[in-house]
C-alpha cells in the first residue's frame, strides 16, 4: 500500500475493493464456463461428428478447413459472448467503467470473430502442411512462420487492425502539444508525431501505449487524458511510453516471443504424440485434430507465460525509471497513475497467482510509492 493514501480518491478505493472481487468471482466462472465447453466438446467428439458433417458436402481439404474452423469458432464465440454479457458486460458496465452499448459490444466482438477465422484457419492450414511435407522439422518452420506472423501483425497493428476499433489521429494542435513536442526535443528523440486514440467512445478510463514496428510505430494517447489529467500528468505517463521507445522494448518483446514461440513448438513436438495416443484418434495431424492441438497449445502457453511476463514487468518498471529521471517532479507521475488506478477501479497490489500468471505490470501500488520515493528524495 502507497505511503500516501491522500493520493487516491477514498470512495473510488472502496468501489475498487468490491469490483475486483466481484470480477475474481466472475473470471473464474468464466474460466469454469470455457472449460465446461471444452470438456463436452472433447466427450462426445464433436470435433469429429462437425468434420464429417463438413466433408459431406465437400473434396477440397481447403474449403473443409475454413468452413470446419469457423463453425466451431462461431458457436464458442456465441456460447462466450452470452457468458461473457453477464459477467464481464454487465459488472464493467455497473460500474460505469465502459460506454459501449451492447450492440457495439457485440459488433466489436464478431469483427475479433472474423479475424480468430481468418488467423486460425491460415495457421491450422500452415500446420497440416508442414506436418505433412515435414514431419520431423515441422516445429522449426512452424515457430518460424508464427514469428513472421508476429512481425505482420506488429506492423500492421497501427495501419489496419487497431482502426477497426478505434480512430487513430494525430495529437490536436495547441499549447499542450507545444509542450509535449519540447518535452521530446529536451530529452533528445525524434518523432514525427503523436496520436491520439479516442477510448472515450468506449471507455471511461484512460491508457496509452507505444505500438507499431518501423514505420508504423506509433506513441498514442487515449483523448480522455485530456479532461481528467493535468498538462505535468499527460508529460509524465509521455515519459514511461517514450522510456519503451528509447529501451526499444518493443523489439525486445519480439525477441522474447520469438525464443517462447520456438519452446513451446518443440515442446509440443514432443508431447503430441503423447496426447494423440492416449485420445486414440486415427490421424495424428488431421483437420479434426486441430482444435485439441489449440487448446494444447493454449495450455503450454498459459504454463509457461510467467516467463514472458516477467520480462514485461521488467521492461515497465526500466520505462517507469525513465520517467522519473525525465520529468521534473516524480509526484506528477504518482498522481497520474494514482488517477488510472482509481478511473479503472485496479486493484493498487496483486496476490501470488495474479503476479506470476497475470500481470504484465508491476502492481500500481508498488510505481506510485517508487514515484513519491524519487519526490521525497527530491
Amino acid at each position: 500500500m502507497t505511503k500516501l493514501k491522500d493520493i487516491y480518491d477514498s470512495k473510488r478505493r472502496k468501489l475498487a475493493e468490491e469490483y475486483n472481487r466481484k470480477k475474481d468471482r466472475n473470471d473464474v466462472l468464466l474460466l469454469v464456463g470455457n472449460l465446461l465447453f471444452w470438456i463436452l466438446f472433447f466427450v462426445f467428439s464433436l470435433e469429429i461428428k462437425i468434420y464429417n458433417f463438413v466433408s459431406v458436402f465437400t473434396d477440397s481439404i481447403v474449403i473443409n478447413l475454413v468452413v470446419y474452423l469457423g463453425i466451431i469458432l462461431f458457436f464458442y464465440e456465441l456460447y462466450s459472448l452470452l457468458i461473457a454479457y453477464y459477467l464481464s458486460y454487465c459488472l464493467n458496465k455497473g460500474y460505469r467503467l465502459i460506454k459501449q452499448s451492447v450492440k457495439g459490444w457485440i459488433i466489436d466482438d464478431l469483427k475479433g470473430l472474423i479475424l480468430n477465422i481468418i488467423v486460425v484457419s491460415v495457421g491450422g492450414g500452415f500446420f497440416l502442411y508442414l506436418t505433412a511435407n515435414y514431419p520431423e522439422k515441422w516445429w522449426i518452420f512452424f515457430a518460424l512462420g508464427c514469428i513472421m506472423f508476429l512481425l505482420i501483425v506488429t506492423f500492421l497493428f497501427p495501419i489496419v487492425l487497431l482502426p477497426l476499433f478505434f480512430k487513430l489521429e494525430p495529437y490536436p494542435a495547441g499549447e499542450l502539444k507545444e509542450r509535449i513536442k519540447d518535452f521530446i526535443e529536451d530529452i533528445g528523440l525524434e518523432i514525427d508525431e503523436i496520436y491520439q486514440i479516442n477510448l472515450s467512445s468506449k471507455l471511461n478510463y484512460a491508457n496509452a501505449a507505444v505500438i507499431g514496428l518501423g514505420s508504423t510505430r506509433k506513441i498514442i494517447l487515449g483523448d480522455n487524458l485530456l479532461d481528467n489529467y493535468s498538462s505535468d500528468e499527460i508529460e509524465a505517463i509521455l515519459a514511461h511510453e517514450l522510456g519503451h521507445h528509447v529501451h526499444q522494448d518493443i523489439f525486445k518483446n519480439i525477441l522474447i516471443q520469438t525464443l517462447f514461440i520456438l519452446l513451446l513448438s518443440y515442446i509440443m513436438y514432443n508431447l503430441w504424440p503423447l496426447v494423440f495416443t492416449w485420445v486414440g484418434y486415427k490421424n495424428m495431424y488431421a483437420v479434426y485434430t486441430l482444435p485439441l492441438i489449440l487448446i494444447v497449445f493454449l495450455l503450454l502457453s498459459w504454463l509457461f507465460s510467467p516467463i514472458s511476463l516477467y520480462f514485461s514487468r521488467k521492461f515497465e518498471r526500466a520505462a517507469d525509471g525513465f520517467a522519473l529521471k525525465k520529468i521534473p517532479n516524480p509526484r506528477y507521475f504518482a498522481s497520474a497513475m494514482a488517477k488510472l488506478a482509481d478511473t479503472s477501479l485496479s486493484a493498487l497490489e496483486y496476490n501470488k497467482y495474479k503476479l506470476i500468471f497475470k500481470a504484465s505490470h508491476p502492481p500500481i501500488g508498488e510505481r506510485i510509492d517508487r514515484a513519491l520515493d524519487c519526490g521525497a528524495e527530491d
